[in-house]
């Protein structure tokens, strides 16, 4: 009797913000976290904009640290989250730079990061809309209330947020918004 096994190659993706929310991700593709982690030298920011709204970006920075996730993906499945991320440009950081919190690097040699190539900050006509905020502070809650106020100290440009909960401009919004207290209170000293 022979068995054959089908080894997938997996793809690593840091996530720094709505891909760090598990229910976010299911909207894009199929993906197992690999954990919570910060990565040096990556300053993350209010700088993507799209058509309608700000959204977060992250570029190179010496000196800079930035939190979030590593997501596991099938290799055959990235085609659909570059098509996701398709106003930023996907590049390479070094693995040493990946500082993995709660879990080994379980033998992950390539770790990939979604990157603005043009920043730009928010401004009246693309403002930052609480509906997408909800989705990224939601995901960062899934880890625990230090890491997602984390993500609120560290993240720059912080302007122009506008209130949409009851009409979302944010294409993927969350159906059922939890926990609203806790997202208030990390954002009390931004609003």
């Amino acid at each position: 009797m022979c068995i054959t096994l089908k080894i997938m190659d997996n793809i690593y993706i840091f996530s720094y913000g709505s891909l760090v929310n598990s229910e976010s991700r299911k909207h894009t593709a199929g993906s197992a976290l690999v954990g919570p982690v910060r990565v040096k030298e990556l300053q993350r920011s209010w700088n993507m904009r799209g058509s309608k709204m700000t959204v977060l970006g992250c570029n190179l920075k010496p000196g800079a640290f930035c939190n979030g996730a590593v997501i596991s993906i099938p290799k055959e499945e990235l085609p659909k989250y570059d098509e996701r991320e398709h106003l930023y440009n996907r590049i390479q950081i070094p693995v040493s730079d990946v500082d993995f919190l709660d879990v080994a690097q379980k033998h992950i040699d390539t770790v990939w990061v979604y990157v603005t190539p043009d920043p730009k900050l928010p401004d009246q006509e693309h403002p930052i809309a609480q509906s997408y905020v909800d989705v990224v502070l939601t995901g960062f809650l899934e880890f625990r209330h230090e890491f997602a106020k984390e993500f609120v100290d560290t993240t720059e440009g912080w302007s122009n947020i506008i209130n949409d909960r009851d009409n979302p401009i944010y294409s993927r919004p969350l159906k059922e918004l939890r926990n609203k207290s806790e997202v208030d209170e990390l954002l009390k000293g931004i609003l």
